[in-house]
């Protein structure tokens, strides 16, 4: 399905050879999202001030990266810019051939990046009465943001609340027209996403795909430090100071046998709870409650249950 994947750049002024080796990185981390079937790309800057710089196609990264409007894309980032996210995604077959469905989306005065499928989405805008501009299930979380805003910010926990009926994969960044100097990154149930932070540059990459690339773009670029990447967290990064965001997880328990995060289940999947419930009272034998490993403290588990 291809992959999402970004630059947040916090508050500093940063020499022109800074500059290009962020650049560079970012080019390595598109070209690393390359897949040998057709698919969509594009990438998206944004300053500050509101302004923005898009360029998406219906190409193959190769070809997309020589660019007339890529490189002007490129050129558009400065001290001023706030986020620099880009997606390649598969193109499946009876998708909308329209460039605006082709990601990173503008609607409603957001902008985002989503891989994943929302399988209720035209429910969602029934039910939440959203305007439609496609016909893709990306632009319900996009309008859901819009909907949640307040005096121009998005809400992240009314944002939490309306996405609760949401049922579907995730791996989400978003950043406000009128409030760029938040950057929302969420990652739900079984999309992990790697993340990277250099204190110096105060820039932070991220990339969600189908096989973990960052740690293989930023192999042997000196000062990188991994930062926890685990599903079911919604995170807000600050321009004013990317070291430092907000964050919140939405995991109500953890089952934890050998199944990894495959036992993560969601807080707005009742069903789901009801029937863990169940299966625990045809156990024997209390629940125990142990205390969280030190290596996993942070990722937003409250309990670990075992039998």
């Amino acid at each position: 399905m291809g992959g999402i994947f970004g630059l947040i750049l916090g508050k500093k002024r940063r020499s022109a050879e800074d500059r290009d080796i962020l650049k560079r990185i970012f080019v390595r981390l598109l070209l690393a999202n390359d897949v040998p079937y057709p698919h969509d790309t594009g990438v998206v800057a944004v300053r500050t001030d509101g302004e923005f710089r898009i360029h998406k196609k219906a190409l193959r990264v190769g070809k997309f990266a020589n660019e007339k409007g890529f490189k002007e894309v490129m050129a558009f980032v400065d001290d001023q810019t706030t986020v620099l996210m880009g997606q390649v995604r598969r193109r499946m077959p009876g998708d909308p051939k329209t460039v605006k469905s082709i990601r990173p989306m503008v609607t409603s005065g957001v902008i985002g990046t989503h891989r994943g499928e929302i399988f209720n989405a035209k429910e969602l805008f029934e039910r939440y009465r959203l305007p439609r501009e496609t016909k893709t299930d990306s632009e319900v979380l996009l309008q859901m943001a819009a909907h949640s805003t307040e005096k121009g910010r998005i809400n992240p926990e009314t944002f939490l609340d309306d996405l609760r009926p949401c049922h579907g994969t995730i791996s989400l960044s978003m950043v406000s027209l009128e409030d760029p100097g938040s950057i929302f990154l969420l990652n739900g149930a079984f999309k992990y996403m790697g993340k990277a932070i250099h204190l110096h540059h105060r820039a932070f990459f991220y990339a969600s795909g189908e096989r973990p690339c960052l740690g293989a773009v930023l192999l042997g670029e000196p000062l990188w430090h991994a930062v926890n990447g685990w599903p079911m967290k919604l995170c807000v990064y600050m321009h004013e100071d990317v070291r430092y965001p907000w964050m919140r997880s939405f995991i109500e328990f953890e089952t934890v046998p050998e199944r990894g995060w495959r036992g993560w289940i969601e807080a707005n999947a009742p069903e789901e709870r009801e029937r863990q419930a169940a299966e625990r009272a045809k156990r024997k034998g209390p629940l125990v409650l142990k205390p969280i490993p030190q290596k996993w403290r942070g990722a937003g588990c409250k309990i670990i249950i075992e039998h």
